[in-house]
Protein backbone atom coordinates (compact mmCIF):
# COMPACT_ATOMS: atom_id res chain seq x y z
CA UNK A 1 0.00 0.00 0.00
CA UNK A 2 1.17 3.57 -0.65
CA UNK A 3 1.57 6.23 1.83
CA UNK A 4 2.34 9.28 -0.57
CA UNK A 5 1.85 10.18 -3.57
CA UNK A 6 4.79 12.57 -5.11
CA UNK A 7 3.55 14.00 -8.39
CA UNK A 8 5.62 15.47 -11.36
CA UNK A 9 3.46 17.80 -14.24
CA UNK A 10 3.45 19.72 -17.32
CA UNK A 11 1.97 22.73 -16.65
CA UNK A 12 -1.61 23.08 -17.37
CA UNK A 13 -2.62 19.54 -16.86
CA UNK A 14 -4.49 20.23 -13.57
CA UNK A 15 -2.17 19.32 -11.08
CA UNK A 16 -2.76 20.89 -8.02
CA UNK A 17 -6.63 20.61 -8.28
CA UNK A 18 -5.34 16.50 -8.62
CA UNK A 19 -3.10 16.87 -5.50
CA UNK A 20 -5.54 18.85 -3.34
CA UNK A 21 -8.86 16.44 -4.24
CA UNK A 22 -6.78 13.04 -3.63
CA UNK A 23 -5.11 14.86 -0.22
CA UNK A 24 -8.82 15.55 1.16
CA UNK A 25 -9.98 11.94 0.02
CA UNK A 26 -7.37 10.30 1.61
CA UNK A 27 -7.14 12.80 4.58
CA UNK A 28 -3.63 13.63 4.35
CA UNK A 29 -1.59 16.68 3.87
CA UNK A 30 -0.68 18.33 0.83
CA UNK A 31 2.85 19.72 0.43
CA UNK A 32 3.90 21.82 -2.51
CA UNK A 33 5.69 25.43 -1.84
CA UNK A 34 5.07 24.69 2.03
CA UNK A 35 8.10 22.63 1.55
CA UNK A 36 10.09 25.87 0.31
CA UNK A 37 9.34 27.64 3.61
CA UNK A 38 10.50 25.14 6.11
CA UNK A 39 13.86 25.14 3.75
CA UNK A 40 13.75 29.09 4.38
CA UNK A 41 13.51 28.93 8.30
CA UNK A 42 15.73 25.88 8.61
CA UNK A 43 18.66 28.17 6.73
CA UNK A 44 17.44 31.50 8.38
CA UNK A 45 16.80 32.96 4.97
CA UNK A 46 13.48 34.92 4.43
CA UNK A 47 11.52 32.61 1.93
CA UNK A 48 10.62 35.45 -0.22
CA UNK A 49 14.43 36.19 -0.77
CA UNK A 50 14.59 32.29 -2.28
CA UNK A 51 10.85 31.76 -4.06
CA UNK A 52 12.58 32.30 -7.28
CA UNK A 53 15.96 30.96 -6.74
CA UNK A 54 14.93 27.93 -6.08
CA UNK A 55 14.06 26.50 -9.24
CA UNK A 56 16.83 28.28 -10.87
CA UNK A 57 19.78 26.36 -12.46
CA UNK A 58 23.29 26.65 -12.54
CA UNK A 59 24.38 28.90 -15.42
CA UNK A 60 21.59 31.47 -15.26
CA UNK A 61 21.74 35.24 -14.05
CA UNK A 62 19.89 34.59 -11.12
CA UNK A 63 21.52 32.02 -9.93
CA UNK A 64 24.68 33.47 -10.11
CA UNK A 65 23.97 36.88 -8.45
CA UNK A 66 22.70 34.88 -5.57
CA UNK A 67 25.68 32.97 -5.10
CA UNK A 68 26.77 33.06 -1.32
CA UNK A 69 28.06 31.54 1.90
CA UNK A 70 25.61 31.32 4.60
CA UNK A 71 28.24 29.52 6.83
CA UNK A 72 27.35 26.10 7.88
CA UNK A 73 29.61 23.10 7.90
CA UNK A 74 31.19 20.55 5.69
CA UNK A 75 31.15 20.98 2.39
CA UNK A 76 27.76 22.74 2.49
CA UNK A 77 29.73 26.10 3.67
CA UNK A 78 30.49 27.39 0.15
CA UNK A 79 27.35 25.63 -1.68
CA UNK A 80 25.38 28.22 -3.84
CA UNK A 81 22.28 29.51 -2.00
CA UNK A 82 20.14 27.85 -4.95
CA UNK A 83 21.66 24.32 -3.75
CA UNK A 84 21.58 24.85 -0.24
CA UNK A 85 18.12 25.22 -0.66
CA UNK A 86 17.23 22.13 -2.47
CA UNK A 87 19.41 19.85 -0.59
CA UNK A 88 17.58 21.14 2.59
CA UNK A 89 14.25 20.85 0.81
CA UNK A 90 15.51 17.17 0.02
CA UNK A 91 16.18 16.56 3.96
CA UNK A 92 12.31 17.80 4.86
CA UNK A 93 10.92 15.31 2.30
CA UNK A 94 12.98 12.48 3.68
CA UNK A 95 12.01 13.55 7.16
CA UNK A 96 8.41 13.80 6.14
CA UNK A 97 8.25 10.82 4.47
CA UNK A 98 9.59 8.83 7.93
CA UNK A 99 6.59 10.62 9.50
CA UNK A 100 3.73 10.38 7.73
CA UNK A 101 1.87 9.88 4.59
CA UNK A 102 1.25 12.90 2.64
CA UNK A 103 0.99 14.31 -0.88
CA UNK A 104 3.47 16.50 -2.61
CA UNK A 105 3.77 17.75 -5.91
CA UNK A 106 6.95 18.94 -7.18
CA UNK A 107 9.80 19.53 -5.50
CA UNK A 108 11.71 16.51 -7.26
CA UNK A 109 9.97 14.54 -4.72
CA UNK A 110 9.37 11.58 -7.58
CA UNK A 111 13.05 11.34 -7.69
CA UNK A 112 14.08 12.10 -3.63
CA UNK A 113 12.03 9.23 -2.85
CA UNK A 114 12.56 6.86 -5.86
CA UNK A 115 14.00 3.99 -3.46
CA UNK A 116 10.79 4.20 -1.46
CA UNK A 117 8.40 1.18 -1.95
CA UNK A 118 5.47 3.01 0.11
CA UNK A 119 5.41 6.09 -2.83
CA UNK A 120 3.60 6.08 -5.50
CA UNK A 121 5.16 8.71 -8.60
CA UNK A 122 3.10 9.70 -10.99
CA UNK A 123 3.67 12.16 -14.02
CA UNK A 124 0.51 14.14 -15.45
CA UNK A 125 0.16 15.36 -18.81
CA UNK A 126 -2.38 16.28 -21.78
CA UNK A 127 -2.40 17.43 -25.23
CA UNK A 128 -1.12 21.16 -25.72
CA UNK A 129 -4.48 22.63 -27.18
CA UNK A 130 -5.77 21.44 -23.89
CA UNK A 131 -3.18 22.43 -21.84
CA UNK A 132 -3.08 25.85 -23.33
CA UNK A 133 -7.09 26.25 -22.90
CA UNK A 134 -6.83 25.69 -19.17
CA UNK A 135 -4.28 28.20 -18.41
CA UNK A 136 -6.07 30.53 -20.63
CA UNK A 137 -8.83 30.12 -17.93
CA UNK A 138 -6.75 29.76 -14.54
CA UNK A 139 -4.43 32.88 -16.06
CA UNK A 140 -7.65 34.95 -17.00
CA UNK A 141 -5.24 35.59 -20.20
CA UNK A 142 -5.44 35.29 -24.15
CA UNK A 143 -3.76 32.40 -26.00
CA UNK A 144 -0.76 33.59 -26.83
CA UNK A 145 0.25 34.51 -23.36
CA UNK A 146 -1.10 31.69 -22.26
CA UNK A 147 1.21 29.06 -24.01
CA UNK A 148 4.18 31.51 -23.04
CA UNK A 149 3.70 30.97 -19.71
CA UNK A 150 2.92 27.33 -20.37
CA UNK A 151 6.63 26.98 -22.25
CA UNK A 152 8.23 28.50 -19.76
CA UNK A 153 7.04 27.12 -16.57
CA UNK A 154 7.84 23.70 -18.59
CA UNK A 155 11.29 24.66 -18.85
CA UNK A 156 11.88 26.15 -15.45
CA UNK A 157 10.35 22.87 -13.98
CA UNK A 158 12.56 20.49 -16.40
CA UNK A 159 15.50 22.40 -15.93
CA UNK A 160 15.00 22.14 -12.31
CA UNK A 161 14.58 18.87 -12.00
CA UNK A 162 17.43 17.34 -14.29
CA UNK A 163 19.65 19.94 -12.92
CA UNK A 164 19.08 18.23 -9.60
CA UNK A 165 18.72 14.31 -10.66
CA UNK A 166 20.02 11.84 -12.50
CA UNK A 167 16.67 11.70 -14.19
CA UNK A 168 14.92 12.68 -17.55
CA UNK A 169 11.78 14.91 -15.90
CA UNK A 170 9.31 13.30 -18.93
CA UNK A 171 10.75 9.77 -19.09
CA UNK A 172 8.12 7.64 -18.05
CA UNK A 173 10.61 5.21 -16.57
CA UNK A 174 10.59 7.50 -13.42
CA UNK A 175 7.54 7.21 -12.58
CA UNK A 176 4.70 4.18 -11.35
CA UNK A 177 1.97 5.70 -13.32
CA UNK A 178 1.63 8.47 -16.30
CA UNK A 179 -1.88 10.28 -16.76
CA UNK A 180 -3.67 12.37 -19.58
CA UNK A 181 -5.25 14.61 -17.46
CA UNK A 182 -6.99 15.97 -21.14
CA UNK A 183 -8.29 12.54 -22.04
CA UNK A 184 -9.41 11.14 -18.61
CA UNK A 185 -10.71 14.14 -16.66
CA UNK A 186 -9.85 15.78 -12.91
CA UNK A 187 -12.38 13.17 -11.05
CA UNK A 188 -10.85 10.04 -13.04
CA UNK A 189 -7.44 11.19 -12.38
CA UNK A 190 -8.19 11.26 -8.93
CA UNK A 191 -10.48 8.49 -8.74
CA UNK A 192 -7.54 6.32 -10.11
CA UNK A 193 -4.57 8.23 -7.95
CA UNK A 194 -7.39 7.68 -4.66
CA UNK A 195 -7.82 3.62 -5.86
CA UNK A 196 -4.19 2.64 -6.18
CA UNK A 197 -3.13 4.33 -3.07
CA UNK A 198 -5.54 2.40 -1.18
CA UNK A 199 -4.98 -1.11 -2.39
Amino acid sequence: MYRILAMERLFGTGGREICEKVAERLGVKMYDKNILSEAAERLDVPAVYIKDLEETVQGSLLFNLYQTSLGGTGDRKNLPLSEKVFLEEKAVIEEKAEKESFVILGRCASWILKDRKDVLRVFLYADTESRIRRTMEYEKTDEFRAENIMHKNDKRRHDFYEAHTDAKWEAKSGYDLCLNSAALGIEKCVDIIVSMMKN
